[in-house]
């Protein structure tokens, strides 16, 4: 017979501890012997202080004990943890890490995530067709959502290489065999004018046929139509009825509105600042960046039952900033510039306001004249920050005239003329193309 490393003097003591000791203490001593089942009911405890106080890092080391031996339920939580910062710092590379060792594993949940994070380059570079390989093994696992995406997706790439005519035909033809999602498409078309004469009952009409058969971007649009009086007699109760089903059928646009109608107490709601970041929350894990800088702003500022976290705002305004919002952008480098919650890093600020100011937000113009005036994070150039200004000013902001008038005189005629030129450059850069002044 194979004796125990312990020994017997040690199985023995073991036994008769685990017969003197509360059930918390057995938990804790088949946890700490390696027992995996142990050490995620040990985490769960502690992350829901349930028999011990809370301790979200204690959790937090019990899940990552449990996942270093292999089990795939408790390496999700842990990339879980690493995305949110919950019982430590975040990472979104090491969360990657661990929804790779999780999907691996054959977890379908922690699949769809990697998936997901590849398509979005959240964590890890982007790669839409590893991305791809990763949703196909989770919709194979039987994960609807999953299933749903992927199903969007090859649809997207089939309709994309169709002229507007030949699209528009494909997806009347779908819509007559009960497609829900081609339903919806004409329904947007009719309603919008898109390659079809505007025509909004006939686009009302495909609407309630898709969202008659329970399709979440049916059911959002429709009701957001109810909640605005678009296309419909406004109804704000009936249109928040509509987007809570949808948003909990999983629908990002309908979480991102039902945030909305929280943060702004519409539609027969209360104003709840925790509710609607709970649901923009939700919205912003499907990469929705309208949700991810929502989001950031309420925790920016706080308010009560939602207290200021400026870490998690930080995650959400790098989220969106790169996705190239640049409200986003914007938010980030400053937060970088004054150190507000974050370590100050003056490089890291102006790379991140100049990608906004690159996109003509006159704020982050504004600021970035100010870091090359005053040196900060990049070497002093008045020249530059005069550019900067000059933009700034003549797209709005009130604060950038007293400013460029004081750069202004401390250059000379050379160095205005360069200024100028730059100006001049940058704008005949950006100017927009034929198809967007047209519009």
């Amino acid at each position: 017979m194979k004796r125990s490393a312990l020994g017997w003097g040690g199985l023995v003591f073991a036994a008769g501890l685990a017969i003197a000791c509360s059930d918390l203490d057995r938990l804790r001593l088949q946890a700490q012997l390696g027992g995996v089942d142990s050490q995620i009911e040990l985490a769960r405890r502690y992350s829901e202080g349930r028999g011990v106080a809370q301790d979200e890092a204690e959790a937090f080391r019990w899940y990552l004990r449990a996942a270093s031996s292999g089990s795939p339920d408790a390496a999700l939580v842990v990339a879980g943890r690493y995305l949110d910062g919950v019982g430590v710092e975040r990472d979104d590379a090491k969360a990657v890490e661990w929804f790779e060792r999780s999907a691996e594993g054959e977890n379908a949940e922690a699949q769809l995530r990697l998936g997901q994070a590849y398509l979005l380059g959240r964590g890890v570079e982007r790669n839409p067709k590893r991305g791809v390989r990763w949703l196909q093994k989770a919709a194979a696992a039987g994960l609807p959502e999953a299933q749903q995406l992927l199903a969007n997706l090859t649809r997207a790439a089939e309709l994309a290489k169709l002229n507007p005519e030949e699209r528009l035909a494909a997806q009347r033809a779908a819509a007559e065999q009960g497609d829900a999602s081609a339903m919806l498409a004409l329904a947007i078309a009719y309603r919008t004018g898109a390659g079809v004469a505007l025509d909004v009952a006939e686009g009302n009409r495909w609407l309630e046929r898709a969202a008659g058969q329970n399709n979440p971007e049916a059911v959002m649009f429709l009701g957001h139509s109810y909640l605005k009086g678009d296309g419909y007699p406004q109804d704000e109760a009936r249109g928040v009825d509509l987007l809570r089903q949808a948003a909990e059928a999983g629908s990002a646009g309908a979480q991102h509105y039902l945030g909305d109608a929280y943060r702004k107490g519409t539609g027969g709601l209360p104003a709840d600042p925790a509710q609607a970041a709970e649901w923009y929350r939700k919205a912003a894990e499907q990469g929705l960046v309208e949700s991810q800088l929502a989001l950031a702003l309420l925790l920016t500022s706080g308010s009560d039952g939602l207290p200021r976290d400026i870490a998690q705002a930080e995650r959400w305004y790098r989220a969106a900033a790169e996705q190239g919002n640049d409200v986003a952008q914007h938010n980030l480098g400053f937060l970088y510039l004054r150190g507000d919650g974050v370590t100050a890093d003056p490089a890291q600020a102006v790379l991140w306001l100049r990608k906004a100011a690159e996109q003509g937000h006159v704020g982050a113009q504004t600021k970035l004249g100010l870091a090359y005036l005053a040196g900060m994070g990049v070497e002093k150039d008045p020249v530059e920050a005069w550019m900067w200004f000059e933009l700034s000013r003549s797209g709005g902001d009130p604060d950038a005239g007293p400013l460029l008038a004081s750069v202004e005189k401390k250059l000379d005629p050379a160095q205005k003329s360069e200024a100028e030129s730059r100006a001049q450059q940058w704008r005949a850069k950006h100017a927009p193309g034929p198809a967007a002044a047209a519009r």
